[in-house]
């Protein structure tokens, strides 16, 4: 009954734990590639293989745990939909890593990328906030000390920091959730109108860690990893919070709070369309167009459709890996990332076209609106990528490229596919044509717009006056996510963190330090207890 969770999360352990060895005996970075990528493989043929599993969940550690509280995971259709879906980035990642992982630090990348992979397995299949915060808390373990120890100019370290701080807070948001639901704390003389608040603070708690509130960047984000290895990370720290989409009504909130809820979302997705439209940069554009990614899953939420929340939580995540791993300017991969572009549309007939009735369903507002202009504007930014050519070296990756690439991008396309069958019973469904009328009337006014100021008389003028524009707003969206610009935040507490470690340090283990009135303190402790003192 449990091999829904067992497998896969057996088999990253298994790898895990046969990689060092292997290093150890043979010091073959390339071989210990080999039994990762292998690994993810079979990872991802049992998540496919588990869409025919019946439903079902299991209790583990009912006695041990803090409180006596178990941990409690069930698989069901959303479920599966969710591990084919980290199966399937997880592999395309291990398949095309090969020509980024670096020989000295390879090992310790990939051990990284296979414990957060299989937290986040656990993650999804969670159904109680206690095992969110069992989740998230292993994640930060996992990831908090690769992120200090690494290198890099200090006001990174502070914008590190601050990231990091914001992970820990939703985890304080979870806990005080989980505390008031488990306890009954203050719900039995709170007003009858207040039940909603457990479930608001989860809501609040996932979406400040997916990088919607404030938008920032979420996940894993760590200087000298690869660029695909830490855009898998960013998108696992985006999909570690979408079961909490899932397992929390939101339907009770108060109109009000939903509205400011739905408007701070929106404006999350109007940065990251603006960012992703106007930067020039690859790696800065990945970070915006992610933000995008987790704007839609909380829409979702916020809409009260846990199966809009499902279905934007897929398709998104699988075109961000598709779109940031390639790197090569042939046309079959051209022609395949157009399918990725397809499948997070929402354009009839699609995938995505089945969450977005539950967006759109009450009409134009506010909410919609900024929600239109945001995919409008991730599908022009998503086909420009395209069409943009990359820097690469032939000679290296050409011959892995022809061959493995397109093979690897079929397979993610198709897992995306039966992710979408599997969880929702896509099935080519024509879905909504009012988006498709309003998108299309969204892309046609820019492109309409961009003609006329490419044919203006005073485009020279205007180009320096937009470029000058387009490159401060890019700064300052930059800023704004990555938190650089709020060192006056970040800075005091880095000091103070600083520190208190080396005070601790020096505490501890300077002679006649702490550590050695402790020892001597169990020594007289022990010799109480034994009657000898």
């Amino acid at each position: 009954m449990t091999m829904f969770l067992a497998v896969p999360c057996g088999i990253l352990l298994l790898t895990g734990l046969v990689i060092p060895v292997q290093n150890r005996l043979r010091e073959n970075v390339g071989l210990s590639w080999l039994i990762a990528t292998v690994s993810a493989g079979a990872v991802l043929v049992w998540s496919i293989y588990s869409a025919w599993i019946p439903d079902q969940e299991i209790t583990l550690l009912p006695t041990v745990t803090v409180g006596s509280y178990p941990l409690v995971f069930v698989f069901d259709r959303s479920v599966a939909a969710l591990f084919i879906t980290l199966s399937s980035v997880y592999f395309m990642t291990m398949v095309t890593l090969v020509s980024e992982f670096s020989v000295d630090r390879g090992i310790g990348q990939f051990l990284l990328l296979i414990a957060i992979v299989g937290v986040a397995f656990l993650s999804a299949a969670s159904k109680s906030i206690w095992n969110f915060i069992f989740c998230w808390t292993l994640y930060d373990l996992i990831t908090g000390s690769r992120q200090f120890r690494a290198t890099g100019e200090r006001k990174d370290r502070e914008a590190r920091l601050g990231l990091y701080g914001l992970r820990l807070f939703a985890v304080f948001l979870l806990t005080v959730s989980f505390a008031i639901t488990a306890r009954k704390i203050w719900l039995a003389t709170a007003a009858s109108g207040a039940a909603y608040i457990p479930a608001l603070l989860a809501v609040l708690a996932a979406g400040i860690r997916s990088g919607v509130l404030p938008p920032h960047q979420s996940g894993l984000s760590i200087a000298g990893m690869p660029p695909k290895a830490e855009t898998l990370g960013r998108v696992i720290g985006i999909l570690i919070v979408v079961p909490v989409y899932l397992r929390v009504e939101t339907a009770g909130f108060p109109s009000a709070v939903l509205s400011w809820l739905r408007f701070f979302t929106v404006l999350a997705g109007i940065a990251g369309c603006a960012g992703w439209l106007l930067s020039n940069r690859s790696e800065v554009g990945r970070n915006f167009f992610l933000l995008i990614c987790a704007v839609y899953p909380l829409a979702g939420a916020l809409s009260g459709s846990p199966t809009a929340a499902l279905i934007f939580s897929v398709v998104y995540p699988i075109a961000a890996i598709a779109i940031y791993h390639h790197f090569a300017n042939y046309v079959v991969i051209r022609v395949l990332l157009v399918f990725f572009l397809l499948l997070f549309s929402g354009l009839p007939f699609t995938p995505a076209a089945a969450g977005w009735p539950y967006l759109i369903e009450a009409g134009i507002s506010f909410f919609t609106a900024g929600l239109i202009l945001t995919q409008a504007v991730a599908m022009i930014g998503y086909a420009l990528s395209i069409l943009r050519p990359r820097a690469y070296d032939p000679g290296a990756t050409d011959r892995w490229t022809r061959t493995g690439f397109p093979f690897t991008y079929a397979i993610l396309f198709a897992s995306g596919v039966f992710a979408a069958y599997t969880g929702w019973g896509y099935a080519g469904k024509a879905g909504d044509f009012r988006l498709m009328i309003w998108t299309g009337g969204t892309i046609f006014l820019f492109g309409a717009f961009y003609y006329r100021y490419r044919t203006s008389e005073s485009y020279h003028d205007l180009n320096l006056w937009a470029r000058e524009v387009a490159g401060r707003t890019t700064v300052f969206l930059i800023r704004l996510i990555d938190f650089s610009g709020f060192g006056f935040l970040t800075r005091p507490a880095y000091r103070l963190l600083t520190g208190a470690n080396g005070l601790i340090a020096a505490a501890l283990e300077s002679e006649g330090g702490l550590i050695w009135e402790i020892l001597l303190l169990i020594v007289i402790l022990v010799g109480v207890a034994a009657g000898t003192v």
